[in-house]
């Protein structure tokens, strides 16, 4: 099953970088290099439909910066991947990399317009960044009212007993890898997510309610860590505004999921063998709502403000990115990016 997935994430920590899991135990990198994302996108597109053609599962890896891009696409049943050099400048990589340079598709007065474009865009983002932190600290006292209130001690009993039935199978041999990733992205115009799709097959999936700071990320830091010791491979799914709290975590061994499913990414169950594990109950807070409830009005307020303002630059840089789109589409020459795009395929197959 091909799946569809973010590496990177604008967050409160600024911009975060999971793509080193990702890599791991792959044989070649192909690094797209010399163009502009749209161009590398454009690539990755084109040979992405000819792999998916012929039968080849995928990894779609999108974009935190735009829809219509993509940061690459990694084959790994062939041991592949195809990513902008811009997403591996950070991280180690023990892998063989491969430059592709996609320079020739496009003008150099075009490239040097869409570099005093991006510089942009960039500073943008580093306006959004800092209201994130900002952001991340209300939110953070928005947690601190339901933790001095839970009861921890029947918290910890209800997460050691549904640990346990959750994985109540036999180890495997060894230990299990850990994949790191991000299934959602805030955009300039809305929330996008791929929980639907990432778990389109999975038996038996884990609505997590409760409200904030009621301990479900540690649930599931605790649920991925067991696994993995287990010997299960296991994909973990961070918050892209808190790129230190789990979101999901999916055994596809075991064809099981828990997430997150509150705001952003409020879901409820669809199928009969979806079930609800409500955080809120165990942790003993019946009440807290109403007994903090100016508290909380105020808090959510200040958070609400901030990260609407945050929205607002967003806005500012996804219209620069939008310029330097339409300026690689007037631009880009179409018979040299598919005289690449053989090449590569050729040299792959």
């Amino acid at each position: 099953m091909s799946k569809s997935y973010f590496a990177r994430a604008n967050s409160s920590a600024g911009l975060v970088n999971r793509f080193e899991s990702n890599l791991r135990g792959l044989n070649k990198i192909y690094l797209l290099t010399g163009a502009s994302c749209y161009v590398k996108s454009v690539f990755i597109g084109r040979v992405s439909a000819y792999f998916k053609e012929h039968g080849e599962e995928l990894e779609y890896v999108f974009s935190p910066f735009s829809m219509k891009h993509y940061d690459g696409v990694i084959l790994r049943d062939k041991g592949i991947a195809i990513i902008d050099e811009n997403c591996v400048s950070d991280i180690r990589i023990d892998v063989n990399c491969i430059p592709v340079d996609l320079g020739s598709c496009i003008s150099v007065d075009a490239a040097s317009k869409i570099k005093i474009l991006s510089a942009k865009a960039d500073e943008e983002y580093k306006n959004v960044y800092e209201i994130y932190e900002k952001a991340k600290k209300i939110h953070d006292e928005w947690e601190k009212i339901y933790i001095t209130n839970m009861n921890l001690s029947r918290l910890n009993s209800f997460n050691d007993f549904t640990i346990s039935k959750l994985l109540s199978t036999e180890h495997m041999e060894g230990e299990g890898k850990l994949y790191e990733r991000f299934f959602g992205c805030a955009y300039s115009d809305g929330h996008v997510n791929y929980i639907d799709k990432l778990t389109k097959d999975i038996t038996k999936r884990y609505f997590i309610k409760g409200r904030p700071g009621t301990g479900k990320s540690t649930f599931m830091r605790r649920f991925a860590s067991k696994a993995v010791s287990m010997g299960y491979d296991a994909e973990v799914y961070y918050c892209s505004f808190d790129p230190y709290s789990y979101d999901m975590v999916v055994i596809r061994d075991l064809s099981l999921c828990v997430f997150d499913s509150t705001a952003p990414h409020e879901k409820f169950p669809t199928r009969n063998t979806d079930e609800i594990l409500d955080f809120y109950v165990h942790s003993g807070l019946d009440g807290v709502d109403e007994k903090c409830a100016e508290e909380l009005a105020a808090v959510k307020k200040r958070y609400s403000s901030a990260m609407s303002r945050a929205g607002d630059i967003m806005k500012a840089a996804a219209e620069l990115t939008e310029k330097t789109d339409s300026i690689s589409a007037a631009d880009l020459d179409f018979e040299k990016m598919n005289n690449l795009v053989y090449s590569f395929l050729n040299e792959i197959f």
